[in-house]
């Protein structure tokens, strides 16, 4: 059983952030699909994104870009590691700067009743998360944690309104290397509908 979970859980995981590293059509800024939207609003150099159907939003520079693979995932990447993104060569590695994924629900994750509990049962040592922190983040109780293994990245994984949000901060290998501007878009994250 504990075989079948774990092989689950890791093909949704590898489904999730495949997007990263397959070549994909995605959608720049302003992102003016049915899932996602780009308001206008902008406070100095930076933009409100708004994920009207995904009931949250934040900020991020003005000459940032964000796009979106469908409803469940959104990229945001400074211009230096958007061009690499674009520039890459077919089968070489290459990481959004941050990622949000979004789960209809924390429950039934990843072969576990909910995501405390798969939380609970895969941050050990020898576990590919570590880490791991019960933290308030917009709001609600969330978790941190660095996730390791093809990719190692800081992770915020909060519940709202029985929906999961999973924050991906990939190309940091500890919260201490989160910059500035990781920073002020962590404190604009909010929930629109709370």
């Amino acid at each position: 059983m504990k075989k079948l979970t774990l092989i689950i859980f890791l093909s949704i995981f590898i489904v999730i952030f495949s997007g990263c590293t397959q070549k994909t059509t995605e959608t720049k800024t302003p992102v003016n699909s049915q899932t996602q939207q780009t308001s206008k609003k902008q406070t100095g150099e930076w933009v409100d994104f708004i994920s009207s159907l995904n009931d949250y939003a934040l900020q991020h520079p003005k000459d940032w870009i964000a796009g979106s693979l469908g409803k469940l995932y959104v990229t945001i990447n400074s211009p230096k590691n958007e061009q690499k993104k674009i520039n890459k060569k077919e089968g070489e590695q290459y990481m959004d700067d941050i990622t949000i994924a979004y789960y209809e629900s924390g429950d039934n994750f990843a072969g576990y009743p909910t995501y405390i509990d798969w939380l609970k049962d895969t941050s050990n040592p020898n576990s590919y998360i570590s880490n791991v922190n019960q933290i308030t983040f917009a709001g609600n109780d969330a978790w941190e944690m660095i996730m390791t293994g093809s990719r190692t990245g800081y992770v915020i994984m909060v519940e709202n309104n029985k929906h999961l949000y999973q924050i991906g901060f990939n190309n940091r290998q500890s919260k201490s290397e989160l910059t500035d501007i990781d920073i002020k878009i962590i404190n604009s994250f909010k929930f629109i509908n709370q």
